[in-house]
């Protein structure tokens, strides 16, 4: 069995798949473009049911995080705050990621890292084809975990998908204005944003820092670029915030909002995490992707 992409769905998907049916452990190969530790952007909020999961599987995956006990949002009508406890937590992909490949490893899957994948064919009853960089491959299934430019979804036939997101975000040192370092911020009060403006805590090299961004959904037969510039979003409120955008590293990335009526098995392929889509009105993809995993 071969699974494209090292992230959350593809490690959790191995790691559930042994966990499963342990005779399958030396038979899960994890096929990862990049090489780890490799990072992702990715504003990095971990819903407690992924942690939660995880543990069903006997997993826990102990990097540097900022605890999260509830949620603050601003819109149009005001703005509250709900805080019942821990909720989740904040991590950063490149630690995450890595120690979730490294707790498949132990289980016996291979992960194969800076191994781009090229081409996926459905050969039928001879199995399927992965052409990689490194040799060509052949599976019984083949399962995408392989995000936004999945290979694996465009041998299923897919174009770019319906509900599709652009993504800005940057790291910086927390400001006076912050909320609560336990409060994940949403700013949903730009009623000319089809999305919102984040402010979620985070911890860089040891240091608390607060990622920011802006998500906007695209909508449906919108020209591309067309809409707001998600970044000039992000500069006008880093300026109101008293943050000078020009110290800061935008980080731009697009996202795939699940759609319902969407194939994502057919023959031995089968999608999951991004590649399948993940909350097109949130953004969130890490616990779902955790989840796509273990189902």
């Amino acid at each position: 069995m071969v699974i494209v992409g090292g992230g959350p769905a593809g490690s959790t998907t191995a790691l559930a798949l042994v966990h499963a049916r342990k005779e399958l452990a030396g038979r899960v190969v994890v096929l990862e473009r990049a090489r780890f530790p490799r990072d992702k952007p990715c504003a990095g909020a971990l819903g407690a049911r992924g942690d939660a999961l995880l543990r069903q599987l006997g997993v826990e995956i102990d990097v540097p995080s900022a605890p999260v006990d509830g949620i603050a949002l601003r819109c149009g009508a005001g703005e509250s705050v709900a805080s019942p406890g821990r909720i989740g937590r904040v991590v950063r992909r490149i630690e995450f990621d890595h120690a979730l490949a490294r707790a498949a490893q132990a289980r016996g899957v291979e992960v194969r890292d800076g191994v781009r994948v090229d081409a996926v064919r459905d050969e039928g009853a001879a199995g399927v084809v992965v052409e990689t960089s490194t040799g060509t491959l052949r599976a019984r299934v083949v399962i995408g975990c392989d995000g936004v430019g999945s290979i694996v979804r465009k041998a299923l036939g897919h174009g770019a998908g319906r509900l599709r997101a652009q993504v800005v975000e940057v790291d910086t040192e927390p400001v006076a204005s912050d909320p609560a370092r336990s409060l994940l911020f949403f700013d949903a009060s730009d009623r000319t944003l089809p999305g919102y403006a984040w402010d979620f805590p985070t911890v860089v090299d040891g240091r608390p820092m607060v990622c920011r961004g802006v998500y906007r959904l695209k909508v449906e037969g919108e020209p591309d670029p067309g809409g707001p510039d998600v970044a000039a979003r992000l500069d006008a409120r880093l300026r109101r915030q008293g943050i000078d955008p020009s110290s800061c590293k935008n980080r731009r990335y697009a996202e795939r909002g699940f759609e319902p009526l969407a194939t994502v098995a057919r023959g031995a392929l089968m999608l999951a995490g991004e590649a399948a889509g993940i909350d097109p009105v949130t953004g969130e993809g890490i616990a779902q992707a955790i989840e796509y995993g273990v189902l």
